[in-house]
């Protein structure tokens, strides 16, 4: 019999502790910046992103030892405006 694999894309729905909205030096656009609570709850999770028009970025990290040891960020995997950015346990 094969062991079940763990999920390895499972979504930690984390909880949003604040937000920012700053407009950029030419006046087009914004620098959003969104600060969540990591999974432990004892730091948090920072994800900035880039919205210019005609182009698009983000940045995510872990403000946590405990929790970078533990969960890795999923780049590319499902971040989008409203939505939390997507860990998973490291392998």
């Amino acid at each position: 019999m094969i062991p079940q694999k763990e999920k390895i894309n499972e979504r930690f729905d984390l909880k949003i502790v604040s937000q920012t909205k700053s407009p950029t030096d030419n006046g087009y656009g914004s620098i959003d910046t969104s600060v969540y609570e990591c999974p432990c709850g004892k730091g948090n999770v920072i994800l900035t992103e880039e919205n210019i028009p005609g182009y698009y970025d983000f940045y995510t990290s872990f403000n946590c030892s405990e929790c970078k040891e533990k969960y890795e960020l999923l780049w590319g995997m499902g971040v989008s405006p409203g939505h939390s950015p997507m860990i998973r346990k490291k392998l």
